[in-house]
């Protein structure tokens, strides 16, 4: 075949079936397997540089009352979080908790301000200051996937929401894990993964997939996310008695990859991990659906503590599906902030709420009032 080019002609390359083709890669990195490798590594910690960008700020110092409306935004959340926060004390001991009180009174911003995820991305999670790894779980997630939920019929289906909150948890679980740890112990936990995630599948009962990376916390989290679905999917066919239930995650899973965890990695030996469960309150987390999750959430061990919210204690469940009645004192502690403000010395409550509204009224730039006593 011969193509015009200007005032010369040439030939164009024939193809032949037989010979192979060879293409040349663009990009040089590409042809560098160990500095391709370092820029995947990179792609996470440039995401979360990504997302600190754009911080939304507040306008006036009655923005974001609710700590729900924040979301994401880390920094505004550090801004208005005191750690005169009253109760606190109980909030971190290493006991079951059931915390209640009214409306607005600070139970979801102090059990989010807690998470590892948070105190990483404010830049405190520095190992000397992490003494448990916290989670953070807002009940809306569980809601939307079984909203009115009933006791069901079929023994097979009892375990949908323990198989539903357990891959979310330890979902969660493993990626803080894994953020933290390649921050402040990176060559542990890369001589460690691989083996510890191995032992993970087994604590899990999944089969791992056929596939290279397979022994990995992302690879891990990955199937977990599909196991959420999974059951979240399965509960709408519950009454259906054609249906077929597989196996699905009794109330031991979580507690036992927890074990894993503590028991492989040093850095975490003497680091509980801490469940902060919010807004765990009925009638939207039913009594049903209480009963059920209580298997996992009022568990006595070394290396979980679950922390509960709940609007008022009568909106939680004190017993479980086997008719266990948990005891106050024994099986956990109540906290009712209400109480708490109530009963705290004058000076401490003042100090609170003088750190609260002085973080609120110094927030919004170029706000004519910075102080308490300025704006009386």
């Amino acid at each position: 075949m011969i193509v015009s080019a200007g005032l010369h002609e040439r030939k164009a390359p024939l193809l032949c079936a037989t010979r192979p083709l060879i293409f040349i890669t663009v990009d040089p990195l590409a042809r560098r397997p160990r500095e391709l490798f370092d820029r995947l590594m990179a792609i996470d910690v440039e995401f979360e540089k990504a997302q600190s960008q754009g911080i939304p700020q507040l306008v006036t110092p009655f923005d974001y009352l609710s700590c729900e409306q924040i979301g994401e935004a880390h920094s505004i959340l550090k801004a208005l979080y005191s750690d005169l926060f009253l109760g606190l004390a109980d909030i971190e001991g290493r006991n079951n908790l059931v915390l209640t009180g009214p409306r607005g009174c600070g139970k979801s911003t102090v059990f989010k301000s807690l998470s590892l995820r948070h105190r990483h991305s404010i830049g405190e999670a520095l190992p000397e200051r992490v003494r448990y790894v916290a989670i953070y779980y807002r009940c809306d997630d569980l809601y939307f996937a079984f909203p009115r939920y009933s006791r069901p019929g079929r023994q097979e289906a009892l375990d949908l929401p323990n198989h539903f909150i357990t891959s979310s948890l330890l979902a969660d679980v493993l990626a803080g894990v894994e953020m933290w740890s390649k921050l402040h112990f990176s060559d542990e936990f890369a001589d460690g993964e691989p083996r510890v995630s191995r032992n993970v599948w087994l604590a899990l009962g999944l089969t791992p997939p056929e596939q290279p990376g397979v022994n990995s916390f992302k690879a891990i989290v990955s199937r977990l996310q599909k196991e959420r679905q999974r059951a979240a999917s399965k509960q709408r066919f519950v009454k259906d008695v054609k249906q077929e239930f597989g196996h699905y995650f009794g109330a031991e899973v979580l507690v036992n990859v927890c074990r894993v965890l503590s028991e492989s990695f040093p850095f975490l030996r003497d680091r509980p991990f801490y469940f902060f469960i919010d807004d765990y309150s009925s009638p939207k987390i039913t009594k049903d659906l209480q009963e059920n999750l209580n298997r996992i959430f009022m568990q006595r061990t070394s290396c979980c503590f679950f922390k509960l919210s709940t609007e008022s204690p009568v909106s939680f469940s004190k017993s479980d599906i086997d008719n266990k009645l948990y005891v106050e004192g024994r099986e956990f502690t109540l906290v009712n902030l209400g109480l708490v403000y109530l009963h705290a010395g004058t000076d401490e409550k003042l100090e609170f709420i003088e750190d609260v509204f002085g973080r609120r009224l110094s927030a919004p730039p170029n706000y004519p009032v910075t102080e308490l006593n300025a704006a009386s």
